[in-house]
Order: structure tokens, then C-alpha cells, then sequence
């Protein structure tokens, strides 16, 4: 074996970004652009790695205790590692958590000589995040391991429901939809979720309400999208922009930005925000796409297609 390759997709968060954290419910989809992790190996005929990565090294070593705990033999074949992604990094995209299943696969196959299930990448990816996000909820990984829409729902570190449903976006309102960049977000993804735990550990009673607010919204855009219903869709993503705002996460250029395009549709953040600058990408909901991309053109901002993908992590050939 002189290389291996596994690729896993983004994601966006439809609803439940940050309230995932607190045992409420996300409604999330994969989306048509990926990250693949290849393995080398290390000779004079190698392709330059890329530069040494501390992300990297955790994910290993994940996988390499995973694998002395279960007793198995790893080989140890010296290796170099190339990554290449078209995934938008600090965007709320899922670009670390693509990272860590694609990794999780690859050393798994590298040291064994075998592909792993995608319940064992999942539990491992998920492990993995941490080093990027500390308290994650996992459900970004579990959006890269299996593709299409994910409901998720983590009770405790042991309990947690994956529901991959059985169902597209329906076209009536995926045609409506564009990501639009409303700039990278200063902080981090974990500086936002410490954000918001100081801000549960302060206002308990506050944060609670919203956070409820939240779960009602993914329940709501969980069944606007299986009854295809357009109206509820965006009215519920309103919604859901007004509990993030009151959440704080969405930075007051990004509130201006939706603000001016509020003759257009509505839309709300899809990642985990940002409140200093931009807020990372927002997922719109339009009836008039070509004019609002005009308009997007014309206040140089940057926008992506909305491209859902079923397929999560996938070994390359």
C-alpha cells in the first residue's frame, strides 16, 4: 500500500448551532464540498507533506490508542500526509470536523490494512474534535461521517441519537437557498461555545429560554422541510436568527448584512457565528435568487451554491 486517500464532506447547521451543546436537537446536511486526507509512504519519491499539524498528530494518536486498547497490531510504516480541501476554513462549515473523520479513516485503514465502519470513525472523529472545538457537541463529525441530513440529539457523552433521515430537501425550497459570506469570524469555534457557556453559567434562566427557542425552531424547519413547506421554512428561519441574536453570537455586521437583504427573503448564521466581525456563512432563503446575487455583486460579497450531498466519508481511489 503506497497511499490511501479518504475524503469526507462539509456541512452547514440548518437549525441548533450552540444549543447541540445543551442537549437540544440540530437539524444539519452535509454539503457538496469536501476535505481528503492522504497517507504516503515516506521515500524519495514522496510528494512534499504538508506542514506539521498538532491536529494531526491528536488524531493519530486517537486512533493509535483506540487500537492498542483493542489489542491490534500497527504497522509501522513510515508515512507522510497531503491534505486538500475546497471547503471554506472558519466558516461554520465543518472544515476541522471533515478533517478528523477523513484522518480517523485514513489511519485506521493505514495502520490495519482494513476500512473501518463508520459508527467506529464517528465515535473516534468525535473524540478527535475536541482538540478543535473543546466541548463538542459531535455532530458535526456525525454530518462528515454519514452525509445527507442528520438530527441530532446528544443526551450524555453515552446517549446520543443520529437520526440520518430518509429525506432530501425538497427542491421547492432548496432552490431558494445560497450561502452567503458574511466574513470570518474572528474567534474560534470554541471561543463561541466557551462564549456561550459563560453565558448559560451567568444567565442560566435567560440561555435556557433560548435555547428553547432554538430546539422549537429545528423542530419546526425539521417539518417545513418533510412537508415542503416554503413559507414555514423561512418564517422559521427568522425565527431562529432573532434566538441566535439574543444568544449573541451574531455579530453586529452580519445582523446589518441580513438587515439590508431583508427585501430579498431571510436568512440566519449556519456555524457557530462570531460577534466581533463577521459571523462566518448564512444560509438565505430567496425567491429571487439572480437579482439577489446582483445585488450581493454589486456590495462585493462573496456567495457559495447551496449543494446538498448525501455521501459522508468515502474511501478514494
Amino acid at each position: 500500500m503506497r497511499s490511501i486517500t479518504y475524503s469526507a464532506p462539509g456541512k452547514i447547521f440548518i437549525s441548533g448551532e450552540h444549543a447541540v451543546v445543551y442537549g437540544k436537537p440540530a437539524l444539519v446536511t452535509a454539503v457538496n464540498k469536501r476535505l481528503a486526507f492522504t497517507l504516503y509512504v515516506q521515500d524519495h519519491n514522496s510528494l512534499p507533506a504538508n506542514k506539521s499539524h498538532e491536529g494531526v498528530a491528536h488524531i493519530k494518536s486517537v486512533v493509535q490508542d483506540y487500537l492498542k486498547k483493542h489489542n491490534l497490531r500497527l504497522s509501522n510504516t513510515p508515512f507522510i500526509y497531503h491534505i486538500t480541501s475546497d471547503i471554506p476554513v472558519r466558516s461554520g462549515m465543518g472544515s476541522s470536523a471533515a478533517l478528523c473523520v477523513s484522518a480517523v479513516a485514513a489511519f485506521l485503514h493505514w495502520y490495519t490494512g482494513k476500512a473501518y465502519n463508520k459508527e467506529i470513525i464517528n465515535s473516534l472523529a468525535h473524540t478527535a474534535e475536541h482538540y478543535f472545538h473543546g466541548k463538542s457537541s459531535g455532530v458535526d463529525v456525525s454530518a462528515a461521517t454519514y452525509g445527507g441530513l442528520i438530527y441530532y440529539r446528544k443526551e450524555f457523552e453515552f446517549l446520543k441519537n443520529i437520526s440520518s433521515l430518509h429525506m432530501k430537501i425538497p427542491q421547492v425550497i432548496q432552490q431558494t437557498l445560497i450561502l452567503i459570506n458574511s466574513g470570518k469570524p474572528k474567534e474560534s469555534t470554541k471561543q463561541m461555545v466557551t462564549q456561550v457557556g459563560k453565558l448559560f453559567n451567568t444567565q442560566p434562566k435567560k440561555t435556557e429560554r433560548i435555547l428553547q427557542l432554538l430546539e422549537k425552531c429545528t423542530k419546526r424547519l425539521t417539518l417545513a422541510i418533510s412537508q415542503e413547506r416554503l413559507s414555514f421554512f423561512r418564517e422559521s428561519l427568522l425565527k431562529n436568527h432573532q434566538a441566535l441574536v439574543k444568544l449573541g453570537v451574531v455579530s453586529k455586521e452580519t445582523q446589518q448584512l441580513l438587515q439590508t437583504l431583508k427585501p430579498f427573503g431571510a436568512g440566519k448564521i449556519a456555524g457557530a457565528g462570531g460577534n466581533q466581525h463577521g459571523s462566518g456563512y448564512v444560509l438565505f432563503s430567496s425567491d429571487r435568487i439572480s437579482e439577489l446575487q446582483k445585488k450581493l455583486d454589486s456590495m462585493d460579497i462573496n456567495y457559495l451554491s447551496f449543494e446538498p450531498s448525501t455521501e459522508g466519508v468515502r474511501k478514494e481511489e
